[in-house]
C-alpha cells in the first residue's frame, strides 16, 4: 500500500436501512458530524468518507465533507450504482477540493452490468471504459477494487499506459 495511506482509513457512512431513492437518513449525518467534532486531530487527519452504492451519493457528501473538513473518497462505481445527477467530472473536481493531502479515489467495474438486478458486485478486472477519462492526468491514488486483485491492477496499468502512449503519438 502506498505509504500515504498505510495508516489512514476511509469509511462508508451509509447504513443498512432501506430508504426510498433520493432519501437518506439525515439524522445519521448529523450524528456523524457530532462524532467528527469530538475526534482528536490525530484521528481526523487519518479519516476520509466514501459514497456508498445504496444510501449516500456524492451530492449528499460533498457539502458535508467541505463543511466538516473531512476528505471525500470518490467511488465512481458506487456513483454509477446510485446516481444523483452529477457528472463524474463535476464530482471529481469537487472531491479534489476536500483533500489537503494526496486524494484517494476508488474504481471498480460491475460484474453483472448496471442494468442488472445486482449492479453492485465487483468484476474480476476493471473495464478500461470504467476508468474516468478525467482521472488520467490527475495526481491521485486510485484504489482498484477487483476480485483479481494484483492481476487487475497490472492489466489496468498496462491499458492506461497504452492509452497514454497512443494519445501522445
Amino acid at each position: 500500500m502506498h505509504d500515504n495511506y498505510s495508516k489512514k482509513g476511509h469509511a462508508h457512512a451509509g447504513n443498512r436501512c432501506r430508504f426510498r431513492p433520493g432519501r437518506h437518513d439525515i439524522a445519521a449525518l448529523q450524528r456523524l458530524a457530532t462524532v467528527l467534532k469530538k475526534m482528536s486531530s490525530s484521528v481526523r487527519e487519518k479519516l476520509a468518507i466514501e459514497n456508498d452504492d445504496r444510501t449516500y451519493t456524492p451530492q449528499d457528501f460533498l457539502g458535508f465533507c467541505k463543511e466538516n473538513e473531512v476528505p471525500f473518497v470518490n467511488d465512481v462505481h458506487h456513483h454509477r450504482c446510485l446516481r444523483d445527477g452529477l457528472s463524474v467530472e463535476h464530482v471529481t473536481e469537487a472531491a479534489l477540493t476536500t483533500w489537503n493531502r494526496l486524494p484517494l479515489f476508488n474504481v471498480s467495474s460491475h460484474e453483472f452490468g448496471l442494468d442488472s438486478s445486482k449492479p453492485s458486485p465487483h468484476h474480476d478486472y476493471i473495464n478500461i471504459r470504467d476508468f474516468p477519462v478525467c482521472w488520467r492526468d490527475l495526481s491521485i491514488t486510485v484504489e482498484v477494487q477487483a476480485k483479481a486483485k494484483e492481476l487487475a491492477v497490472k492489466k489496468l496499468s498496462s491499458q492506461l499506459t497504452s492509452f497514454t502512449q497512443g494519445t501522445r503519438q
